[in-house]
């Protein structure tokens, strides 16, 4: 998403795997995640892209609420060194 030539978020699906959604510091906080995760989850379904999933570092605090607010759970944990 852009805005005024600033870039405010983006996301990649890589096969049915939402990946590095990322919103620009400066835009955190007002709704931006959830705007940019809700069009990844529109555009599988509306191709029958699933299940879908993503993957998120643990220390990635508000990803994971962000993600478990609206439905994701996690189903597996690996450790990378």
């Amino acid at each position: 998403m852009v805005i005024d030539n600033e870039i405010i978020s983006s996301v990649a699906i890589y096969d049915n795997e939402i990946d590095d959604l990322i919103v620009n510091p400066k835009y955190q906080g007002q709704g931006y995640g959830k705007e940019v995760l809700f069009f990844a989850i529109s555009y599988m379904q509306k191709n029958k892209i699933e299940p879908v999933k993503l993957c998120v570092l643990k220390w990635n605090e508000k990803a994971v609420k962000l993600y478990e607010k609206y439905g994701f759970r996690c189903i597996n944990v690996k450790k990378v060194r």
